[in-house]
């Protein structure tokens, strides 16, 4: 549970200073494989506590911030589970379905 959160709070640390893995690895000074072990959609590693205050070091964040679960936090999993879903589903479908869904899921919001 604790790494869920962590992650979901760290997802949204990117996507609050708009960074990608490869920038936020560079912020972090840790390799991008590193980073992707527990920020990929199939993570094989969490976020343990001595690499969840070396993040919140990093970005100046009062420590144990990661650990808290925010209503932010979990609007932001569920954008990103739904991006996720579409660009997985843009590779199936044709570009014109492609549009037709996006539109569909924009009047949603």
């Amino acid at each position: 549970m604790i790494f869920e959160i962590r992650k979901n709070n760290v997802l949204n640390l990117l996507a609050k200073h708009d960074l990608n893995n490869a920038q936020f690895s560079k912020k972090i000074d840790r390799a991008e494989t590193q980073v992707s072990r527990f920020l990929c959609t199939n993570a094989t590693k969490n976020i343990g506590d001595k690499m969840a205050r070396h993040i919140e070091d990093c970005f100046k964040i009062e420590c144990g911030v990661l650990d808290i679960r925010s209503e932010k936090t979990s609007a932001l999993l569920s954008e990103t589970i739904k991006s996720l879903q579409i660009l997985e589903l843009k590779d199936i479908l044709q570009e014109e379905h492609f549009k037709v869904l996006s539109n569909l899921i924009a009047t949603w919001e």
